[in-house]
């Protein structure tokens, strides 16, 4: 996606708790990720998404209010991440399941890093022991040149 001119924002309002605790996390990766980095991709894909919603409406001449369009898909995004005040209320049954598939998502997703986390492990174990050989072969040929 092609980035526009930066625009500096200069204020607005977060959870502290949930951003120290994210900072602290991205510093400890040592990762060049950083939140404003996060929340740019974020803007990013619901401009995307919204651009491309609009675009079709246009295109297919579909008589919708584009404000309301707007409005209700933003909020459906946002109804579609937990939020936790509500899973809290409801009853015991829902509350259960919704929490058994947030745990297989979150499986899925740990196994997904996992697999992964190993195979680029696996990578570099490999390109270390190509140096090895690449090293012992140079010294070997080295001493029979002698």
């Amino acid at each position: 996606m092609k980035k526009g001119k930066l625009k500096q924002v200069k204020s607005f309002t977060l959870d502290g708790d949930i951003y120290n605790w994210l900072v602290e996390k991205i510093r400890m990766s040592g990762s060049d990720l950083s939140l404003s980095s996060l929340v740019d991709d974020y803007l990013g894909y619901l401009h995307y998404e919204l651009k491309t919603l609009l675009d079709y409406c246009e295109r297919e001449e579909i008589e919708i209010d584009r404000s309301w369009l707007v409005s209700t898909y933003i909020e459906d995004i946002k109804m579609s991440q937990p939020n936790w005040n509500v899973i809290e209320k409801l009853s015991e049954e829902v509350r259960k399941d919704f929490e058994k598939d947030m745990k297989l998502q979150l499986e899925w997703d740990v196994e997904h890093l996992l697999r992964k986390y190993k195979e680029e492990k696996k990578k570099m174990l490999e390109l270390v022991k190509q140096r090895k050989r690449a090293r012992q072969l140079k010294v070997a040929k080295g001493v029979k040149g002698r």
